[in-house]
C-alpha cells in the first residue's frame, strides 16, 4: 500500500491491458485501474473510485466522463470527445475537495437506458485540476489528467464472435541464436461486448518435453466489440519458473555486443535446438470458446558452439598429444 501511494502519475498505467501516459499531473493518483459493472436495460449500477491528494495543501480536483476507442491493435485507449453513449448514463460529482494527504472516495451510479441494445459500453473516468471550458479543450485537457476506465456490460442476447487471425514470433522469425524468442498473435472479437484470452504459450522440446509455459495474455487485456487485437509475449530465460510472464519488460542483445559478450549472453540465455509453440486459451474463461495454434522455430547459439567445439578441438588435441608422448617416452624406456 505504501508502494502504492508513492507512485507518481508520470508513470505508465496498465489498464487491464489498455495504458496511457499522462504528461504532467501533480502528485494525484486514481484507484482501481478499472472498473467492471454490468446491468439490464432500464436498471442501474454503483461504482466508486478512489483519489489519494499527494500534496501538501488541500486541492480541488473535477471530474469528467468521456468515451474510449481502442487507437491501434496495442490496444492504447483513444479518449474522444462528446458525453453520449456510457459517459451520459454516469451520475457524480463533477468536482470534489480533497485534504492533504488523504484518501476521498468518488461514489457514481450509472442508469442504462431501457432502449438500449445489449452489449459492451465503455468510458474512462477522468481527473484534473483544470475544467475545460469547452469541448474543443477535451484533448488539451487530457495531457493533464489522470484515468480509470469503465467496463460496462448491458445484459442480454447480443452477438458473440471471436478468431485467432495470426499466431508467429515476432517478424516471423524460424531461427534465432539466443532467447528471448518473442510471440505475438492477432486475435479479432466481431462481438458486441469485450472478449480476454485466458491460456498460455506452452514450449517443448525436439523429444516433446516442457521448456516452459508462458502467459498468453500476460497484461490481461481485452479485445474491444468489433476490433483487432495483437497480443505480445516472450519466452526469456530457460528456467523452470512462471515469473517472466508478468513482466512487461523484454530485453534483447544489444547490437554492439563484442565476441565474448556474445558468448556470455548466449550462455546466459541458451536454449539449443527446435522446438513447438503451442498456443492454448480460453475466451473469458469460457470452455466451450478454446482456440489452439501452434509453431516451430529454431534456437541455436552459432558463436557459442562454435567456440566450444573449438576447446574441445583444441584441449582433446594436447590430450591426445600429450598421451602419444607419454606412450613413447614408456616405450622408449621399457626397451631400455
Amino acid at each position: 500500500m505504501t508502494r502504492f501511494l508513492g507512485i507518481i502519475f508520470g508513470a505508465v498505467f496498465v489498464l487491464g491491458g489498455w495504458w496511457f501516459l499522462p504528461q504532467s499531473v501533480e502528485a494525484l493518483t486514481i484507484s482501481p485501474i478499472r472498473v467492471e459493472l454490468a446491468a439490464d436495460p432500464g436498471g442501474e449500477a454503483s461504482g466508486s473510485f478512489k483519489l489519494f491528494n499527494e500534496l501538501t495543501t488541500t486541492q480541488t480536483y473535477y471530474i469528467k466522463f468521456v468515451k474510449f476507442e481502442t487507437k491501434d491493435e496495442t490496444g492504447e485507449p483513444s479518449f474522444v470527445r462528446g458525453s453520449d453513449g456510457l459517459p451520459s448514463w454516469v451520475s457524480a460529482p463533477s468536482s470534489v475537495e480533497i485534504p492533504p494527504k488523504e484518501f476521498l472516495t468518488v461514489d457514481f451510479t450509472i442508469t442504462v437506458p431501457r432502449d438500449v441494445d445489449p452489449g459492451g459500453y465503455f468510458a474512462g473516468i477522468l481527473a484534473t485540476k483544470n475544467v475545460p471550458s469547452s469541448e474543443e479543450e477535451v484533448d488539451i485537457a487530457l495531457e493533464s489528467q489522470v484515468g480509470s476506465l469503465i467496463l460496462f456490460r448491458v445484459n442480454g442476447a447480443f452477438t458473440e464472435g471471436e478468431t485467432i487471425l495470426s499466431f508467429n514470433t515476432t517478424k516471423k522469425k524460424s531461427m534465432f541464436s539466443s532467447l528471448p524468442v518473442e510471440f505475438e498473435y492477432r486475435f479479432q472479437n466481431s462481438g458486441e461486448d469485450r472478449v480476454k484470452p485466458v491460456g498460455d504459450i506452452t514450449i517443448r522440446n525436439l523429444f516433446g518435453f516442457t521448456s516452459k509455459v508462458i502467459d498468453a495474455n500476460r497484461t490481461g487485456g481485452s479485445v474491444l466489440p468489433r476490433s483487432i487485437r495483437r497480443y505480445t509475449t516472450a519466452w526469456v530465460t530457460s528456467g523452470g519458473d512462471r515469473t517472466e510472464q508478468h513482466s512487461t519488460d523484454i530485453f534483447y542483445a544489444p547490437d554492439d555486443l563484442s565476441y565474448f559478450e556474445t558468448l556470455k549472453w548466449q550462455w546466459n540465455h541458451f536454449a539449443l535446438g527446435r522446438y513447438t509453440a503451442t498456443l492454448q486459451f480460453t475466451v473469458n474463461n469460457d470452455a466451450a470458446r478454446h482456440y489452439t495454434e501452434a509453431l516451430s522455430f529454431w534456437v541455436f547459439p552459432w558463436q557459442l558452439i562454435t567456440t566450444i567445439l573449438i576447446v574441445v578441438v583444441l584441449v582433446g588435441g594436447l590430450l591426445l598429444g600429450a598421451a602419444v608422448i607419454i606412450a613413447l617416452f614408456i616405450l622408449k624406456r621399457t626397451r631400455s
